[in-house]
């Protein structure tokens, strides 16, 4: 399982190392001026509360939630098609630790992540209001324990992924910044290991900081772009994903079961910012196949065909993609006729890419989806 979350942490990480166009073949400029401001360092006190988002989560909700977060950030100003498409938005990582009011069931995390960061409002004299996304990974100092640790049923491993949505207002005087802001943190391991119900938290904090150069306010680029091969032509692309799922304490065999997809999406473009897709996927689930104790089915009767549909947003080499689907054929049915994901994934050229993905039953984690896929 170490190797599953290393790979969780790779592909979660990579956004902050892309640097330049979509898949080498993006929209690039004859001239391309500026430079990535130095970087920018800043502490960020937090304080919030866990959220019982299920009524057999209440008992952990016992005091209020401390964090403090280390943040590295450095802004795009140059004068390329990313930076000028989302305004001169900023990259960096991350590190936190996070108390959740209750150290003897829940313990404690240290997280690492990276983020992107997209203005919202930006002027000389008002400030700047960012939106940021965060993603990484969190070691959790307590996880489930049949015997040790029963009223845990929040999270069944100490390893596990971490998204973060953030809300900050900024202002700089000189080379310092200060500033506000709320959050919303999410930590689970997409049912890799069992229980699997996630720790929610918004937080509300303080931001103080020092830049070691002024980060700039988005000016419209007068220069002239020209495209290398566009990526508005629309494409098929074959997926092949691999996972493990577990299934819940208390099942007989209850132990890591392999899932095997082969998904077929049609991405459309729509502009420089997003796709559309759509496609089947088949999708083999050995855990389904063992979630009755009284009943047993065949292969063929484990295999589900699902239809998808979804968006893709595009930044640099990177995208996040989400979208919902429907099964047509889901025979053992174990958690319902509809389901949703939510991933990334990282273009390493115009054909080969890897994902990672949260494949989930209206927002109850079903498993992890680890894949490459080769755009035709």
């Amino acid at each position: 399982m170490k190797l599953a979350y290393f790979f969780l942490f790779l592909f979660f990480s990579a956004p902050v190392f892309s640097q330049r166009g979509w898949l080498g073949r993006a929209p690039v400029c004859l001239t391309q001026s500026g430079s990535e401001t130095p970087l920018s360092i800043s502490v960020l006190p937090k304080t919030g509360f866990l959220i019982a988002h299920r009524p057999y989560m209440s008992h952990l909700v016992k005091d209020r939630n401390t964090a403090f977060e280390l943040e590295f950030s450095q802004q795009d100003n140059r004068h390329n098609a990313t930076a000028d498409n989302y305004r001169f938005p900023s990259r960096g990582f991350s590190l936190q630790y996070q108390d959740y009011g209750y150290k003897e069931v829940l313990g404690s995390s240290y997280t690492v992540f990276q983020f992107t960061k997209f203005n919202l409002i930006q002027t000389k004299k008002f400030g700047f209001l960012d939106f940021r996304i965060g993603s990484g990974v969190a070691f959790i100092t307590k996880e489930y324990e049949v015997v040790t640790n029963p009223k845990n049923n929040a999270i069944g491993s100490k390893w596990n992924a971490f998204v973060n949505f953030q809300l900050v207002y900024s202002k700089t005087w000189n080379n310092f910044l200060f500033g506000a802001g709320l959050e919303m943190s999410h930590y689970s391991n997409a049912a890799i290991t069992m229980p699997n119900l996630g720790l929610n938290t918004p937080l509300c904090f303080v931001k103080a900081g020092y830049q070691l150069g002024q980060r700039k306010v988005y000016t419209t680029n007068t220069d002239v772009f020209i495209d290398i091969l566009p990526r508005v032509v629309s494409r098929f692309q074959v997926n092949v994903i691999g996972s493990v799922k577990q299934n819940l304490p208390g099942y007989n065999l209850s132990k890591y079961l392999p899932v095997i997809a082969t998904q077929v999406l049609y991405r459309k473009y729509l502009n420089y910012k997003w796709d559309f897709e759509a496609g089947v996927d088949v999708i083999y689930c050995e855990a389904n196949r063992r979630k009755y104790d009284d009943k047993s089915f065949t292969m063929g009767e484990t295999i589900q065909v699902g239809i998808y549909a979804g968006a893709a947003a595009n930044f640099y080499k990177s995208q996040i993609f989400f979208g919902l689907a429907g099964y047509v054929y889901n025979k053992i049915n174990p958690a319902g006729w509809v389901y949703n994901r939510i991933g990334y994934r990282y273009n390493f050229n115009d054909h080969w890419n890897a994902l990672v993905a949260i494949k989930a039953n209206i927002g109850i984690a079903d498993y992890l989806e680890m894949g490459v896929g080769y755009r035709l």
